[in-house]
């Protein structure tokens, strides 16, 4: 087990992790920017130390300022929290060249499931259903050398004539509900497809998107997956994020009202199956889209700890940030799905701030 874990993040996600890591035993090590420097997190923690001036937005994601702060604190393990750094890659790849662990998912599947098109690529090998749309292997239609990735307006007016209208175009490195745009015609489609990419590149740093349809009305239905290194994979239940503004999640509920008795079940098996074509090991979530007749299509991975990750605790009594670190550190899951009892109804509600 670690002796010594940096939280690269702030914040409520930073408190949640150190109040995990105090009941483990293990040490933690808070890094804050200089206008962080009276936060919560940084007086939980056993230790702290300044990773720069303001933005915080860019001081918390310089993987040398991180690095260098783990080395000097003699740190083993670097937990990323629930921001950008969770899902970086070359983070990840970053902490394994130093022999620090990295507390999450390997750098190969941050890479595979990162990537929305390759991961819908993935998942369709592996026999989930997706949402008709730019991918290599439906409708003949494939151009680009990246699978799914769609280049042109007219490429994309091209395939949604196809796969008929509403379509979505979504960034390809896209989440928390940006990079995307919702067309109901052609003309429409050509100015949002260049939206999308500019909100793309602004947002991930890549200008690349793919298009799928578009179902109207649609539930947004969560499957939490927890994995360890010895091919061990279950769920925890599922969470409805369905109420939402502007593609943002207001309201996080488990189990979801929506479902099913039966629905709950396959989509369940479908998430762990999900998961297991990939050897995923640490905690995530698979996504999925559901229609109205319980039908329901694979919209892409969470390979991270989310906000939400407390709803399902209060419903299953596990410590997920406490499971994180212990497969991260190659324990074996120690119970299998039929010892997951849900027991009671929990819900999370956000206020975001639209415009600041």
């Amino acid at each position: 087990m670690f002796k010594k874990i940096l939280i690269a993040n702030r914040g409520e996600i930073a408190v949640r992790i150190i109040r995990a890591c105090r009941d483990m035993g293990i040490k933690t090590v808070a890094v804050y920017s200089t206008i962080d420097r009276d936060s919560l997190h940084v007086k939980y923690a056993d230790e702290a130390m300044c990773i720069g001036p303001p933005p915080p937005s860019e001081s918390y994601l310089k993987p040398a300022n991180i690095i260098t702060i783990a080395e000097v604190t003699n740190a083993d393990a670097i937990h990323p929290g629930a921001g950008f750094l969770s899902e970086d890659a070359q983070f990840a790849e970053i902490c394994e060249a130093h022999k620090i662990t990295f507390i999450g998912p390997s750098v190969e599947d941050l890479r595979t499931m990162g990537d929305k098109a390759e991961a819908r690529e993935t998942m369709a090998k592996a026999g989930l259903k997706l949402l008709p749309g730019s991918r290599s292997s439906r409708h003949g239609f494939r151009r680009s050398v990246k699978k799914g990735v769609v280049e042109s307006a007219e490429e994309a007016v091209e395939l949604a004539e196809k796969i008929g209208y509403p379509v979505g175009v979504k960034a390809v490195a896209g989440g928390g509900g940006r990079g995307i745009r919702i067309a109901h015609n052609s003309m429409s489609l050509v100015n949002l497809f260049h939206t999308a990419k500019a909100e793309a590149k602004a947002a991930f740093g890549s200008a690349e998107v793919y298009v799928e349809k578009w179902i109207e009305n649609a539930r947004h239905i969560e499957v939490q997956i927890i994995g360890d290194k010895h091919k061990n994979v279950i769920h925890l239940g599922e969470r409805e994020c369905s109420i939402q503004r502007k593609r943002q999640k207001l309201v996080e509920e488990s189990p979801a009202p929506s479902l099913s008795s039966k629905a709950r079940q396959e989509i369940g098996n479908a998430a762990v199956k999900a998961a297991k074509s990939i050897e995923f090991s640490n905690a995530g979530t698979i996504e999925f889209i559901v229609d109205a007749e319980d039908n329901f299509y694979f919209l892409e991975m969470n390979t991270r700890i989310q906000v939400e990750h407390t709803v399902t605790e209060m419903i299953t009594g596990l410590d997920l940030i406490k499971e994180q670190i212990r497969l991260a550190a190659g324990e074996e899951l120690g119970y299998t799905q039929s010892d997951v009892k849900v027991n009671g109804h929990a819900i999370q509600c956000r206020i975001n701030a639209e415009d600041p």
